[in-house]
C-alpha cells in the first residue's frame, strides 16, 4: 500500500482558539509520544509521565513568537489546585478579550486544564503597528462624539493600545479610547474602539447605530423609497471635510456634479472634474423626486467599493471610481463611458438613476472592461450585462439583502422593473434559455440567461451570494475574453468554481436549466502523485477542494491493494471523502470508497485499467474563509489532554470523556502552541486567583503583535505552582493574521474624534471627560479581524449621564459599533437612603450603626480607608470639588426630600459594602478607594457608576434620595464588573452586568442584617413598588425570568431577571449560604466571564467557579435549568488524581466540599490492583471521605455511595477490563474551616 500525503493549511487569518480543546489535544499527543518512546514500559508506568508545565503553555497554545500569555490573577480551588487567569498579548499589546484560565497543581507549575480562548495567527493579519498614536485615537473618538469644542471638559482619558479582531476574524491594531465629559448640563463617558491603521472607529458605546465615518449629514432617497437620512441607521457618508464644507470624495469614490450638462470632450471633462460640495448638513441638488443624487451616488459608490475590499480583498477598478451625476436633461439612463460612470436624472418613468444596484451595475462595466473586456454586443454583451446585474444584486446583499430585480428603487410605477433575475421573461423581453437567443437580441434582454443561473445558485440552491459572485468575478478576471459566448463562458465559470472549491454539481445543474451543457473540465483537476506533499490548501465550511488520483495497474504499482490519504491542518480536523465520480457529479451518483477525518485508508478492487479516485476535502466545523476563528478554549484543551492521554496509554479514540482528564497536565509554556494562535499572537496574564482546592486561576488576554484582541479572554486553571494547566475556559481567535497585519491608517486621536462626531458630541468637547482610546484587534460580524480603537468617554446632558463607547475601525476611521456604557440603577427608581420618612430615622452611633470618619478636632470628614463621600451640592459637574464633605460631628445638615442625611447614609452604606468584601472575600471591590458623590443634580431619581465615581441623586416626588444599601452595593458592583470581566453594557452581556450588581446589593444587605429580595424598597415613596423582584422578576411587569422570553433590544435591567432568579433559587429556595453563592458569581466575574459572556456561556463559567469553590454543582445545575439554561458539561474541569501524588492546601469546611476524580486502573498484563488507599488529613479536624459513582454535579438520588470513612480509607475493588472512575468528596463537621488538608491515593 502506498501513501499519499495532503497537507491542508488553515486560511490566513486570526483564529479564535478554544483553550481547552488545544490543551487536551496537547496532552493527548504527549501521551502518545510517551507511549511510543517507552513501548516496553508497563501500562502503569506509561501513565506516570511528567505533566505539562506552565512554561510550556505559550507553546501549547501555538501563539507564535510575538504573542504571550501574562498572568493577571490567580485563585485556589477546594481540590488544592490553582487557577491562573492569563491575558494574551501580541508584541506586548493585550489582545482584546483573549483571556485564558488554566488550572495547575498547588505549586502553580503544572497545567491540568485550560478554558477561555486565545487568538492564533494574529501576525498573519497585522504586525501590530498602527499609523496613529493614542492621542490621535482619542481625538478621533472626541470628534466622533462631537466633543471637539469642549476639550477642556474632558478628563479621565484612557487610550490603550490593543489588538482587536473584527467580525470577519481579522486581527488589527487599535486603541480602546475612553474619556469623561462633565458639564453643568451633561455628563457622558464615550468609549470607542479605534483602528490604529486608519483611524476608523470600529465600535462605540453610546449611539444606537453604527456606520462608517459619519462626518456629515444629508438627505437622499426619492419619493418612492422615502428620505434616507445619511448619518443615521448605517447610512453614513465618507466625505472630505474642510471646516464646514464637505466634498463628495473619499479614497474610494469621487462624485462630480455635471449640472445637467453633457461633457463629451476630454478637456471639458478635465476642467469639470472637481468633487461636488455642500455645507455638510443638507445638499441642495433635489430633482425629479430625488432629494440628493450626489449624496446617494457617493454612498452607493462607496458601498460597492467597500464590498470589493471587504469581501474580495481587491478594488473594482484600477483607480478611484468617478461618478458624474445630473448628466444631461431628462436622461433616463446610466452609463459607463470607459472612464467614469454617468448617471442621468431620469424622466417620466424613472427617478434619478442613483440606486445601489444601478451604481454597482455601472461600476461593474468598468470591472469587465479592465478584466475580460467582453465586447458589448451579441452573447458577449449579454454576459457583460449579466455580470453587471449580478454585481448590483451582490452589492445589495453586502449592504442589506438582494431584491432580485433591477432598478426597483428608481421606477415610478410599482408594476415596472427594469429586469427580473428570478424570472427574466417577466419583463416581456428578456430570455432565460439559450434556445430563445437571436443575433439581434438586445444585450440587456440576452443577460437573462446568466442572471437566471446566478439566481438559481444563490436563491434556489441556497449558496452564499458572496462565494458565488466570487466565482463569476474570477471567471471575468482570469478566464473570460472578448468573445466568450454563453457556452465557453459557462466552461470558464466551471473552472473558476473548481478553483474556488465550490459545488460543481450545482453549477452544472443551474447551467443545464438554461440550456447549457457545460464542458468536461476533468483535465483542469489537480492530479496527485504518490508520496508528494501538497501544501497551502484552503479548506473551510464554504470551500471544499477536490483532487484527482489515478490508481494505476502499471509497474511497479500493480501489487498495491489500496490507498492512504492524509490531510492535516494545525487549526481543525480535515474531513476526507474518496469517491469514484468527479467534482461536478451529483452526490447521489457517487460511490464512496472511504471517508474520515485527517487520515483515511481505502481498499481498492483491482481491475485491468487505472481507477480514478476523487479526493474531496472539507471542514465539518464552521469556519470562515480566510478569516479569524473564535475558538472555545475548553474544547481545545480537552482535546489536547485527550490526545496526550492516548499518546501515553496507547488507548483508542473510543475512550470516554470521563477518562480524559485522568492524565498528565499540560505545561503553561505549551498553552500558546495548544491554542494554535500563530506567530504574532500571544496570551498575556492579566490577573490570577487562588481556589479553595489549592489550584490557581489565571486570566489571560490574547494579543496580536502586542495588541489586545477584543473579547479573546482565556481563564486557565493550574496546579499550585502555576506551571501545569488543568482546565481552560473562554475563547481565543485563530487566524487573525489572515485578515489583518494590525496596520492602522488612523491614530487614536482620529478614532476619538470620529467617535465624538458619530455621537453628535463634537460640538460639546468642553463637556467631555474621561476620554480614552484603547487600541485592539476586533472581529466583525463575518469574523473578519481588523485593527480598531475602543473609544469611551463620559458626557452629561441635562444632568443625564451618557457614556458612549465606540469601536472605530483603525483602517478607515469608520465607527463600526456604538453603545451607551452608562451603568446606573436607572428604571430602578428604588435606590434610596437609609434614614428617611419611610423607614424612620437611623441613629448612627447606636445599634451597630457606627460611622467611620476622619475627625480633626470637632470637624468630621466623610472619609475613611474604604470610602470618601463628596457633596456635589446638587450640581452635575463632577470634576471640581474633590474634598470629602464635612460636618460638626454631631449632626449633618444636608437633609432633603424626606431624607435626614444622604451624606451620612452614603458613608455608612458604602463602608458596609467595602467591609463585606474585606471580611468575606479578603479583597477590595475596586482598585482605588470608593468615591461617592451625593446630592448629584436636581431632582435626579437615579444613581450611576460613571467609571470613576458613584453618583447619587436626591430623588423626586416618587423616590427618596438614592442612598440605601442595595443601591450602593449595586453601583459599586458596576465598578467591580468594569474592572474585572468588563461585560459590555448591552444585550445579554449587560443583563449579566445588571444582575451581578443586583446580587451584590442583596448580599450587602445580608452582610449587615438580612436581604429583602427586592431592589430599592427603602426609597420608594407611597404605593410605588420596588424596582425589581428576585423571587418572581416578572412581578414588575417588565422583567423576565426565563431565557425563552429574552428578545434583542430588551432593557438590560429587565433582562437581569434571569440571573437574579438563579441567585434567589440557590440562596432562598435551596438554602445555600449567600456568602458562598455570591462568592461563586464573584469568582466567575473575576476569572471567567469576558466582555461578551452571554446567558449560556456565563452559566458554564459559574459552574466552573462553583466547582472551584467547593459548592454543590447539582443545585447550580438545577437552578439554571429552571430559567431555561442547560449548563455545559464541566466533567473535564474536575481535578483528576494521580497515583501516590500528595495534594496539599485543600480547603474543607461545612460550606465547602471539594470533589476529585480517580480512575482505578484496569486489569492488564502490567497491572492487577485489588484495592485503593485514600488518605485525607488535617491538623485542625477530621476529614470525612465519601466515594461515589457519579460526578460533582449529579443529583444526590443518582449517586451511589461506594464507601465513606474519616481521614483514611482502605478498600477493595473488583478489577475489570476497563478503568473504573469514581469520585472522592471531602467534608467535615469541624467548626473551623480546614485549610491545610492533604490528600493522596494509592492502589494496591
Amino acid at each position: 500500500m502506498f501513501f499519499l500525503v495532503l497537507v491542508a493549511h488553515g486560511v490566513r487569518s486570526a483564529r479564535r482558539v478554544d483553550a481547552n480543546v488545544h490543551l487536551q489535544n496537547a496532552l493527548y499527543k504527549r501521551q502518545l509520544q510517551m507511549a511510543d518512546m517507552t513501548s516496553d514500559m508497563s501500562m502503569g508506568h506509561r501513565r506516570e509521565v511528567a505533566p505539562l508545565s506552565m512554561s510550556e503553555l505559550d507553546e501549547v497554545m501555538a501563539l507564535g513568537p510575538n504573542s504571550a500569555l501574562e498572568v493577571t490573577r490567580s485563585a485556589s480551588t477546594v481540590q488544592g489546585t490553582r487557577l491562573l487567569r492569563l491575558q494574551e498579548t501580541f508584541k506586548g499589546k493585550p489582545v482584546n478579550d483573549a483571556v485564558l484560565t488554566v488550572e495547575t497543581d498547588s505549586t502553580g507549575q503544572h497545567v491540568y486544564d485550560a478554558s477561555g480562548a486565545v487568538y492564533q495567527g494574529i501576525e498573519e493579519d497585522t504586525d501590530g503597528t498602527g499609523n496613529i498614536d493614542s492621542q490621535t485615537a482619542l481625538d478621533i473618538c472626541v470628534t466622533l462624539n462631537g466633543d471637539d469644542a469642549i476639550t477642556d471638559d474632558i478628563t479621565s482619558v484612557k487610550s490603550e493600545a490593543e489588538i482587536f479582531v473584527d467580525k470577519e476574524d481579522r486581527a488589527y491594531p487599535g486603541y480602546l479610547v475612553q474619556y469623561l465629559v462633565i458639564q453643568e448640563s451633561q455628563e457622558r463617558r464615550p468609549t470607542c474602539l479605534v483602528d490604529a491603521r486608519d483611524g476608523r472607529v470600529t465600535m462605540t458605546w453610546g449611539a444606537l447605530d453604527t456606520c462608517s465615518q459619519c462626518d456629515v449629514k444629508g438627505t437622499g432617497g426619492n419619493r418612492k423609497i422615502g428620505k434616507i437620512h445619511y448619518g443615521e441607521l448605517h447610512k453614513c457618508l465618507d466625505v472630505k471635510r474642510v471646516n464646514d464644507t464637505c466634498y463628495t470624495e473619499n479614497k474610494y469614490v469621487k462624485v462630480i456634479d455635471n449640472k445637467g450638462l453633457f461633457l463629451n470632450s476630454s478637456s471639458a471633462l478635465y476642467n469639470f472634474s472637481d468633487a461636488a460640495s455642500y455645507d455638510c448638513v443638507e445638499a441642495t441638488d433635489q430633482i425629479n423626486g430625488a432629494y440628493s443624487p450626489i449624496l446617494d451616488a457617493l454612498f452607493y459608490g462607496t458601498t460597492v467599493a467597500r464590498m470589493f475590499e471587504d469581501w474580495y480583498n481587491t478594488t473594482p477598478l484600477d483607480g478611484q471610481i468617478l461618478i458624474r451625476v445630473h448628466v444631461g436633461v431628462n436622461i433616463s439612463n446610466a452609463f459607463w463611458n470607459g472612464r467614469e460612470c454617468e448617471i442621468g436624472d431620469g424622466g417620466e418613468t424613472l427617478h434619478p438613476l442613483v440606486a445601489l444596484d444601478v451604481t454597482g451595475h455601472e461600476i461593474a462595466h468598468g470591472v469587465t472592461e479592465q478584466s475580460s473586456n467582453l465586447f458589448y454586443f451579441n452573447q458577449w454583451g449579454a454576459i457583460n450585462e449579466a455580470f453587471s446585474d449580478i454585481t448590483g444584486e451582490t452589492s445589495e446583499a453586502y449592504l442589506w439583502k438582494a431584491d432580485w430585480v433591477s432598478g426597483l428603487d428608481i421606477t415610478k410605477k410599482e408594476d415596472f422593473k427594469l429586469r427580473y433575475l428570478g424570472n427574466p421573461s417577466a419583463d416581456n423581453h428578456s430570455i432565460s434559455h439559450v434556445d430563445n437567443f437571436t443575433d439581434d437580441l438586445d444585450v440587456h434582454y440576452g443577460s437573462g440567461v446568466y442572471n437566471r443561473v446566478f439566481y438559481l445558485l444563490v436563491h434556489e440552491y441556497q449558496q452564499s451570494i458572496k462565494e458565488i459572485y466570487r466565482v463569476f468575478l474570477l471567471a471575468n478576471r482570469m478566464y473570460w475574453h472578448h468573445m466568450s459566448d454563453y457556452h465557453s463562458a459557462a466552461c470558464d465559470v466551471m473552472k473558476a468554481a473548481y478553483d474556488l472549491g465550490q459545488d460543481g454539481a450545482l453549477f452544472r445543474r443551474a447551467f443545464k436549466e438554461v440550456g447549457i451543457e457545460v464542458c468536461d473540465i476533468q483535465n483542469h483537476f489537480v492530479g496527485l502523485r504518490n508520496d508528494k506533499v501538497y501544501d497551502n490548501i484552503t479548506v473551510s465550511s464554504e470551500v471544499s477542494p477536490v483532487f484527482l488520483y489515478m490508481f494505476t495497474t502499471e509497474e511497479p504499482y500493480w501489487k498495491f491493494s489500496g490507498v492512504s490519504v492524509s490531510a492535516n491542518s494545525s487549526t481543525d480536523d480535515v474531513h476526507i471523502v474518496l469517491t469514484d465520480q468527479g467534482w461536478d457529479v451529483d452526490e447521489k451518483e457517487r460511490e464512496i470508497f472511504a471517508e474520515g477525518d485527517n487520515l483515511v485508508k481505502a481498499e481498492i478492487e483491482r481491475n485491468a485499467t487505472a481507477i480514478s479516485i476523487y479526493i474531496r476535502l472539507s471542514i465539518l466545523a464552521i469556519h470562515g474563509v480566510r478569516s479569524a476563528r473564535r475558538i472555545d478554549a475548553n474544547v481545545h484543551l480537552q482535546n489536547a489532554l485527550y490526545k496526550r492521554q492516548l499518546q501515553m496509554a496507547d488507548m483508542t479514540s473510543d475512550m470516554s470523556w470521563r477518562l480524559r482528564r485522568q492524565t498528565t497536565p499540560i505545561a503553561m509554556t505549551e498553552l500558546d502552541e495548544v491554542m494554535a494562535l500563530g506567530p504574532n499572537s500571544a496570551l498575556e496574564v492579566t490577573r490570577s486567583a487562588t481556589t479553595v482546592q489549592g489550584t490557581t486561576l489565571w486570566r489571560l488576554q490574547e494579543t496580536f503583535k502586542g495588541i489586545p484582541v477584543d473579547d479573546a479572554v482565556l481563564t486557565v486553571e493550574t496546579d499550585g505552582t502555576g506551571q501545569h494547566v488543568q482546565d481552560a475556559s473562554g475563547v481565543v481567535y485563530q487566524g487573525i493574521e489572515d485578515d489583518t497585519d494590525g496596520t492602522t491608517y488612523i491614530d487614536s486621536d482620529t478614532a476619538e474624534t470620529n467617535c465624538l462626531d458619530y455621537n453628535n458630541h463634537i460640538h460639546f468637547i468642553g463637556n467631555v471627560h474621561k476620554l480614552t482610546s484603547e487600541f485592539k484587534i476586533f472581529l466583525n460580524e463575518e469574523n473578519r479581524a481588523y485593527p480598531g480603537y475602543l473609544v469611551q468617554y463620559t458626557v452629561l446632558v441635562d444632568c443625564k449621564e451618557h457614556r458612549p463607547t465606540c469601536i472605530v475601525n483603525a483602517r478607515d476611521g469608520n465607527v463600526v459599533d456604538s453603545k451607551d456604557a452608562e451603568e446606573s440603577s436607572r428604571k430602578c427608581n428604588a435606590k434610596g437612603t437609609g434614614g428617611n420618612r419611610k423607614i424612620g430615622k437611623v441613629h448612627y452611633g447606636e445599634l451597630q450603626k457606627c460611622l467611620q470618619v476622619t475627625r480633626i478636632n470637632d470637624t468630621c470628614y466623610a472619609e475613611n480607608k474604604y470610602v470618601k463621600v463628596i457633596d456635589n451640592k446638587r450640581s452635575c459637574i463632577t470634576d471640581q470639588d474633590s474634598e470629602a464633605a464635612s460636618y460638626n460631628c454631631q449632626e449633618a445638615k444636608d437633609g432633603i426630600n424626606g431624607a435626614y442625611s444622604p451624606l451620612l447614609d452614603a458613608l455608612f452604606h458604602g463602608t458596609v459594602v467595602v467591609r463585606m468584601f474585606e471580611d468575606w472575600y479578603n479583597a477590595y471591590p475596586l482598585k482605588d478607594k470608593v468615591t461617592i458623590r451625593v446630592h448629584y443634580g436636581k431632582y435626579i431619581s437615579n444613581a450611576f457608576w460613571n467609571g470613576k465615581y458613584i453618583l447619587l441623586g436626591d430623588g423626586s416626588s416618587r423616590d427618596f434620595p438614592f442612598v440605601n444599601l442595595d443601591t450602593l452595593g449595586h453601583e459599586i458592583g458596576h465598578g467591580v464588573t468594569e474592572q474585572l470581566s468588563g461585560l459590555i453594557y448591552s444585550g445579554q452581556w449587560g443583563a449579566l452586568n445588571e444582575a451581578f450588581s443586583d446580587m451584590m446589593g442583596e448580599t450587602s444587605e445580608a452582610y449587615l442584617s438580612e436581604t429583602d429580595w427586592v431592589v430599592g424598597r427603602e426609597i420608594r415613596k407611597g404605593p410605588q413598588p420596588p424596582a425589581r423582584f428576585f423571587a418572581n422578576p416578572s412581578d414588575d411587569g417588565h422583567s423576565i425570568s426565563h431565557v425563552d422570553n429574552y428578545t434583542d433590544g430588551l432593557d438590560v435591567h429587565e433582562a437581569s431577571g434571569v440571573y437574579n432568579r438563579v441567585f434567589y433559587l440557590l440562596v432562598h429556595e435551596y438554602q445555600q449560604s449567600i456568602k458562598e453563592i455570591f462568592g461563586v458569581f464573584l469568582l466567575a466575574n473575576r476569572m471567567y466571564w469576558h466582555h461578551m459572556s452571554d446567558y449560556h456561556s456565563a452559566a458554564c463559567d459559574v459552574m466552573k467557579a462553583a466547582y472551584d469553590l467547593g459548592q454543590d454543582g447539582a443545585l447550580f445545575r438545577r437552578a439554571f435549568k429552571e430559567v431555561g439554561i442547560d449548563v455545559c458539561d464541566t466533567e473535564t474541569h474536575v481535578l483528576g488524581l494521580r497515583n501516590d501524588k500528595v495534594y496539599e492546601n485543600i480547603t474543607v469546611s461545612v460550606d465547602v466540599t471539594p470533589v476529585f476524580r480517580y480512575v482505578f486502573p484496569a486489569k492488564s498484563e502490567y497491572t492487577d490492583y485489588s484495592g485503593v488507599n485514600i488518605s485525607a488529613s488535617s491538623y485542625y479536624g477530621d476529614v470525612h471521605i465519601v466515594l461515589t459513582t457519579e460526578g460533582w454535579d449529579a443529583d444526590e438520588e443518582d449517586q451511589e455511595i461506594l464507601a465513606e470513612e474519616d481521614n483514611f480509607f482502605e478498600g477493595s475493588f473488583e478489577t475489570g477490563k476497563t478503568p473504573f472512575p469514581f469520585y472522592i468528596w471531602l467534608t467535615t463537621e469541624s467548626d473551623v474551616p480546614l485549610t491545610d488538608v492533604t490528600l493522596w491515593v494509592s492502589p494496591f
